[in-house]
């Protein structure tokens, strides 16, 4: 009987029984339109309280993203868009090509929004 009770102590105490990451999936749109097709977007999910689990970041391409692995209960999620402004500009230093960027994220939006997931496969769709 002990080594039932410790068994099942270890197996909980490894994860085993208890997920603490899920597969979030969504859309998001800025002022209720969608994020221009050159703008380059990142999504990151963030355990509130930090912890162990690790923030996830994923892609945003046509306004949708998937997060594979991202934090389950509360959670601050944040979010990377910008978009190519002006002329493209010759770097003398770096020899390369460049294009100044525009920061897309409203400002009451830049530190994120809080949330909570639970369960797999929620949908978060977030307007920014």
């Amino acid at each position: 009987m002990a080594v039932l009770c410790l068994a099942c102590t270890l197996a909980v105490g490894c994860g085993f029984g208890s997920s603490n990451t899920a597969r979030v999936t969504g859309t998001v749109t800025i002022g209720g339109k969608p994020i221009p097709d050159d703008a380059s977007a990142l999504i990151t999910i963030s355990p509130a309280s930090g912890g162990e689990v690790k923030p996830a970041t994923a892609p945003i391409n046509s306004g949708k993203y998937e997060a594979p692995n991202a934090p389950t209960g509360p959670v601050n999620v944040t979010f990377q868009i910008t978009r190519p402004v002006g002329p493209k500009q010759f770097s003398e230093r770096t020899g390369q090509e460049y294009q100044k960027q525009k920061d897309l994220v409203p400002s009451q939006r830049s530190t994120g929004i809080a949330a909570t997931i639970t369960g797999e496969n929620p949908t978060l769709d977030f307007d920014l």
